[in-house]
């Protein structure tokens, strides 16, 4: 009889209890796996976006503050347009805002020069994109759209000014489309500022390693109150993001322990009733090893049905989440594979180190004594 039939068995005397044991580690696969994987898509999203947009180099205030409190000079545009190896910069300004008569509180508004190629690479769905001269007017991405109702002619409530939707937008990326887009000039004059957020720079060569250290490096000796760096860089420090994937670690480990400590006592029960039938496995020939191999196999049974029970979990979650109008312009409905991966990895660590001590116990009981325990 294979160990695994043996193990099948010995799982299936206490159906309920094994359930119970599925149930509790698979909610803990789905914290890790849903949380981290929010958090992962998020931070890959912004990633994305910049790559789409053929953006190599991001250019704030250093400081540490928010980063969208890193507000710099516009004139400095010019200064870093004359560096060699330097294609395009265009200033932006971003914020976020809430929108409370349609119930979202978590609305990304960035300025851009209406007319600038980051400008016209969004597809428009309907409506038109913003061209110079625009006053009080905004394209809206097609989430946006949806999750408030918004057709072109109609007016959001931005800064205590009435703005028309000009057009609808489909960004192909989570973010934009959850947001909308202005010209710079006026949403500097809404905000009140002169400034802007950040410069984003597209080299001659992106895929120069060398050219973009030299165009950082000749940055910052330019002005040694600049930071720039490399779009993944800037997506990694950005503080939201941070503070998501330390929440998503933090809460995601307190489930693993949890479901570690009933994984250990589903583990201790089912080897304490087996007292006997392992001390007659013993008295006829098994070696401690094996005892212990089908006690170890019985874990990571009970660690890959909760794996994929958390999995499916994490995924219908994410997609919800996804659909959701609160959350849809923020969480993607997808969750990468390596963090699917990371989940079932961290079920089995917790089926293992669960099974470790009895294990052991068991394997350890002198055959005649073990024999004599009722």
């Amino acid at each position: 009889m294979r160990f695994t039939t043996i193990a099948w068995r010995n799982l299936l005397r206490r159906p309920t209890r094994t359930l119970l044991t599925v149930a509790g580690l698979g909610i803990a696969v789905a914290a890790v796996v849903a949380l981290v994987g929010i958090s992962d898509g998020f931070e890959r999203s912004y990633v994305d976006l910049f790559h789409d947009r053929q953006v190599e180099l991001i250019v704030q205030r250093a400081s540490n503050s928010s980063n969208l409190n890193r507000q710099i000079e516009p004139s400095l545009r010019d200064k870093i347009q004359e560096i060699p190896g330097v294609k395009e910069v265009f200033p932006g300004l971003m914020d976020v805002i809430s929108l409370d008569e349609y119930g979202l509180s978590a609305v990304f508004v960035v300025g851009w020069e209406p007319g600038s190629r980051l400008m016209n690479r969004l597809e428009m769905t309907s409506g038109e994109t913003l061209a110079p001269g625009d006053h009080k007017k905004a394209i809206i991405g097609k989430t946006l759209a949806a999750n408030t109702g918004l057709k072109i002619g109609g007016a959001v409530s931005m800064y205590g000014e009435q703005v028309t939707v000009k057009g609808i937008y489909d960004g192909h990326n989570v973010f934009e489309n959850g947001g909308l887009f202005v010209p710079l000039d006026d949403l500097q004059r809404m905000m009140d500022t002169k400034l802007v957020t950040a410069f984003s720079i597209s080299l001659q060569h992106p895929d120069d390693p060398g050219e973009l250290k030299a165009v950082e490096r000749r940055i910052t000796e330019m002005d040694s109150s600049l930071l720039a760096q490399p779009a993944a860089d800037f997506v990694n420090n950005i503080q939201q993001i941070k503070l998501a994937r330390g929440v998503a670690w933090t809460v995601s480990a307190i489930a693993v322990v949890i479901g570690a400590i009933g994984m250990l006592n589903t583990m201790v029960m089912s080897v304490a009733e087996r007292v006997r039938e392992i001390g007659t496995l013993r008295a006829i020939g098994w070696t401690k090893r094996r005892v212990m191999s089908i006690i170890f196999c019985e874990s990571i049974l009970l660690s890959v049905a909760g794996a994929a029970l958390g999995t499916i979990a994490a995924i219908g979650l994410a997609r919800f989440l996804s659909g959701f109008h609160i959350t849809s312009g923020l969480i993607q409905g997808r969750i990468a594979p390596i963090v699917m991966v990371q989940g079932v990895l961290v079920a089995i660590l917790v089926g293992v180190s669960g099974a470790a001590y009895p294990a052991f116990w068991g394997a350890s009981q002198p055959p005649t004594e073990a024999m004599r325990r009722r």
